[in-house]
């Protein structure tokens, strides 16, 4: 992978991470302060989890394939 490839791929997970997080705020934001069922208001804290995961998944993968790419 050369330099440009890199950095290109570094930014984009950065970005990638970041959205699935602002999403997540988004989602907690909307389902927390309206006037939702408890249910709704259990099933919006789930969604939102799995949107930080996604976030700490890209970013862990982002790290993992760096330092693959490091020994080669």
């Amino acid at each position: 992978m050369n330099e440009l490839g890199l950095h290109t791929y570094r930014i984009l997970s950065w970005l990638c991470a970041g959205l699935a997080w602002v999403i997540a705020t988004v989602v907690l934001w909307d389902g927390c302060t309206g006037e939702l069922q408890l249910r709704y208001r259990i099933i919006t804290v789930v969604v939102a989890g799995i949107f930080i995961l996604i976030g700490a998944f890209v970013l862990g993968l982002e790290r993992i394939l760096d330092n693959i790419y490091k020994w080669n």
